[in-house]
């Protein structure tokens, strides 16, 4: 196990290396993470407002991170996001408003293509008027 100055397991910061070959790290297959979970057993696991993780739970959770930002850029990507590169909160709320418009207009143009009419079978009763009293 190798440590740097002012990261390691007993540190706020741990600096972990995830491998298919740790003799190698691969590049493909390397993670190279850092986080402030505290270790079990550190001092910084007395301290931290954080629960103690593991080698496996960081592992686990950092996992679980790749899925969250795939996802992400699928929607960007198909939200129409991913096209532009956008730097003031105006633009970026002006570019939702045509993605959404646009968005809208297709679902309102499919909706009308493939609209599907049905027919009730047995129309429901009406309510008769003859014993009721006429408004006044």
């Amino acid at each position: 196990m190798t440590t740097l100055i002012g990261y390691g397991p007993e540190e706020s910061f741990r600096l972990v290396a995830v491998s298919t070959d740790p003799r190698t790290l691969p590049t493909n297959s390397t993670w190279y993470l850092l986080t402030n979970l505290p270790a079990p057993g550190s001092p910084q696991a007395r301290q931290s407002p954080f629960k103690v993780a593991d080698l496996c739970e960081v592992v686990r959770l950092y996992g679980l991170r790749q899925w969250v930002e795939q996802s992400y850029r699928q929607i960007k990507g198909e939200l129409g996001f991913s096209g532009f590169q956008l730097r003031s909160d105006l633009a970026i709320r002006r570019h939702w408003e045509m993605v959404f418009c646009a968005f809208s207009f297709c679902w309102w143009a499919y909706k009308r293509k493939h609209e599907v009419t049905f027919t009730d079978p047995a129309p429901e009763a009406q309510p008769t008027t003859e014993n009721q009293p006429e408004p006044q």
